[in-house]
Formats: C-alpha cells, structure tokens, sequence
C-alpha cells in the first residue's frame, strides 16, 4: 500500500509542478500523458469534496463514492480501497482544486466529464439532500472543468429523477 501511496503523491506533486519531471511551473510540452493513478485521484479528489463541502462526509456518500470510482475504473477491491485512502488524505489537505481539474481537462474527453457531473451529483444527494455548500462546490467544479452549463442542469436532472427527488422548482 505505501508504494501505491508514493506513487499518487509523486504524480501529485508533478502536477502541482514540484516533481522532477516539472523544469517550469506549469504543463511542459514533453511531460507525459497522465497515467491512470492521476486520472483515478483526480476525479476521486473531485467527489471527495463535494462530500465534506458540508463539513461532514457521510458513510451513505463514502459508499456511493467507493461505487462510483469502482465502476468508472473497474478497480479491484484493494486498488480501491488505496485510491479512497489517498483521496480522502488529499482531500483534506487540498489548497486547490486546480491540480486535479487540470489533469481531467487535459486528458478526459467531454463524455468523461459529463459522467464526472453525474457522480458528483450523486455524491451529493447520497445522504438524501443536497446541502447548498455541496450544490456550489459542483457548480465551482463544473465551471473548472469547462462543462456547459446544460450539461450541468441535465445531469441533476438525471440524477434527481433517478433518485426521486427531483423538486418542481428546477427547471
């Protein structure tokens, strides 16, 4: 588990622009296409904060996005349970958003990012309702990741009508 968790902190710090592979600040035109660690913690980042926007993660959030990250990766059992460790200790200590929406800008395609929408969504309403710290954290991520603002709405919707808890007064 220690050589997962070195890895996701190295590539961490290389796109934060502290790592060896970083000569400049910023995205160098040699570096390397993301490996899959980056994309993992990135969008597992992502749903972490969405999570403790309202200052308390939920078990019923941690277990949707222990669902969701196992589905969009196809990770084992062990796999999984690293990326939620490093994710949530990232998580906590995030001065920025930026590294990761970085990494998902640059390497996912907009089918990617609107499936990323909808697990956002979902790590929202997992607890049942949707704390309005939680709804500007998406919107806050969504705006990072490019995301046009109907895709922003459609996914609640989708979301919100799977769940049955979609409000006449979203439109």
């Amino acid at each position: 588990m220690k050589d997962l968790i070195d890895l996701f902190r190295r590539s961490l710090a290389t796109l934060q622009g502290q790592g060896p592979s970083s000569g400049r600040p910023g995205r160098s035109p040699d570096r390397q296409p993301a490996n899959d660690h980056e994309i993992h913690l990135a969008t597992a980042a992502l749903l972490f904060e969405v999570s403790r926007a309202d200052f308390h993660i939920h078990d019923d959030e941690l277990a949707t996005i222990a669902r969701r990250l196992a589905s969009a990766f196809d990770l084992d059992p062990e796999e999984l349970g690293k990326l939620m460790y490093l994710a949530r200790q990232e998580s906590n200590e995030l001065l920025s958003l930026h590294p990761f929406v970085r990494v998902i800008n640059t390497h996912m395609s907009p089918e990617d990012k609107r499936r990323i929408m909808a697990d956002l969504w979902r790590v929202g309403y997992a607890d049942g309702a949707l704390a309005p710290r939680q709804e500007a954290t998406i919107r806050q991520i969504a705006d990072l990741l490019y995301v046009p603002h109907a895709v922003f709405v459609r996914t609640r919707i989708e979301i919100e009508n799977a769940r049955g808890t979609r409000d006449s007064d979203h439109s």
